[in-house]
């Protein structure tokens, strides 16, 4: 009978144990984990933004710059981002009644040849533009997917984050 209390109780220290070393390595994680993000989550492109003349490349390498003057749409995405996926039906509607903007487009950080894989799954109606080096991202410190912003003579006047089934 004592050798049973001894391994109920030597059973009962042991998972106490387990649980004090458990709650210790949660917190360590969590705290290590605080300390590694330098972004927030969800960082929206300020407005005031000047990207006039930035450069990009259309997936043909022909350079393309970010236009000056005149109202633009740009959409920043990911190939594998099913929100960016399902944003390119939003984009396509707008893109047929071009009335309110001079041109929509989206941007890519990945590779021309990924880019056009997209293009040929979900048929854009709208220019696909490659930031190949990431300046752009950079810059704009994007970390979230999709992005989009209105661009009035090149510079950010309304930006939205996420998934936007309709654009006004």
């Amino acid at each position: 009978m004592k050798k049973r209390n001894n391994f109920k109780e030597w059973l009962l220290w042991l998972m106490v144990g387990a649980s004090l070393l458990l709650m210790g390595y949660n917190t360590w994680a969590r705290w290590e984990g605080d300390r590694r993000i330098k972004l927030p989550p969800t960082a929206q492109i300020k407005t005031g933004e000047h990207l006039a003349n930035f450069q990009l490349k259309h997936t043909n390498d022909e350079d393309f710059f970010i236009p000056g003057n005149g109202r633009y749409l740009l959409s920043f995405m990911t190939t594998e981002c099913g929100a960016c996926q399902k944003q390119v039906n939003s984009l396509n509607e707008l893109a047929r009644s071009t009335g309110n903007y001079a041109g929509i487009g989206a941007v890519f950080f990945q590779s021309a040849n990924k880019v056009k894989e997209f293009q040929t799954s979900f048929n854009p109606e709208f220019t696909c533009l490659l930031d190949h080096n990431g300046q752009l991202a950079s810059k704009l410190q994007l970390n979230t997917f999709p992005q989009t912003i209105e661009l009035v003579d090149g510079v950010v006047v309304k930006s939205w984050v996420g998934l936007q089934a309709k654009f006004e």
